[in-house]
């Protein structure tokens, strides 16, 4: 029985170490196998991931593009659209748009106004005199979009180039049609010089910014619906 147990327990202690090596190759095999499959995995989702990103962007670009295209269009409607207004109306656009010259004159009650203090508002700046028949023709046509504008911000300055002598007769002429807005003198053509003009009339159109936006020479119907556009237009833009 002794030799028996003894035969055992050689065995035993003989096979274990036998048998721990095999479990613990085996776990090596495994635990390698793990980590391949963990690193094809790996690559895998890399390379996935890549494509991913790679189609995605290419989306994100695709979409980008059309979106510059729609703003590039967009745009170049709206310019095409301002133009229009001014040509309807026959504005002659400035490439340079500067500062309005500024100037000081006195209106029909003595007052002096400054063209300054009107910043911030559309300003339609008119030439014109008692003797010109185009003149007197448009100043109606003027005094509908003053009353149509004038609580957005529209403002007339009509200067007139009368002698000291016809004083009367453009305050006879503003009272008979009943013109509200400011009435200026500029007997001496003073401010007239200042914006190199010739021919009456002659309005310019100038932003809430001071700048001078273009010009017109010769009367225009200034009530129409293209001049209420264009002018609105002007308020609401600011460029």
């Amino acid at each position: 029985m002794t030799k028996n147990i003894y035969s055992f327990l050689s065995l035993y202690f003989t096979e274990r170490p036998t048998r721990t090596l095999r479990s613990h190759d085996k776990l090596t095999q495994q635990n390698a196998a793990g980590i391949a499959f963990a690193k094809h995995f790996h690559l895998a989702m890399r390379l996935g991931l890549e494509k991913l990103d790679f189609c995605f962007i290419l989306e994100m670009k695709k979409i980008v593009t059309v979106l510059l295209l729609m703003v590039i269009l967009f745009s170049g409607l709206i310019v095409s659209a301002k133009e229009d207004l001014y040509s309807k109306l026959g504005v002659k656009q400035l490439k340079i748009e500067p500062l309005a010259p500024d100037f000081t004159l006195k209106n029909l009650d003595g007052k002096e106004i400054n063209l300054k203090d009107f910043k911030g508002k559309t300003v339609l700046l008119n030439f014109w005199a008692t003797w010109c028949e185009p003149c007197l023709e448009e100043m109606p046509a003027m005094q509908k979009a003053y009353n149509t504008l004038r609580d957005k911000g529209f403002v007339i300055l009509a200067v007139s180039i009368d002698r000291d002598s016809r004083e009367k007769n453009v305050r006879a002429f503003a009272k008979k049609f009943g013109l509200s807005f400011h009435v200026l003198f500029d007997s001496k053509q003073r401010v007239r010089d200042k914006y190199f003009n010739n021919a009456l009339p002659t309005s310019y159109l100038i932003n809430t910014k001071g700048k001078l936006k273009g010009f017109i020479a010769g009367a225009r119907d200034w009530g129409s619906n293209d001049a209420i556009a264009l002018i609105n237009n002007l308020i609401h833009n600011t460029d």
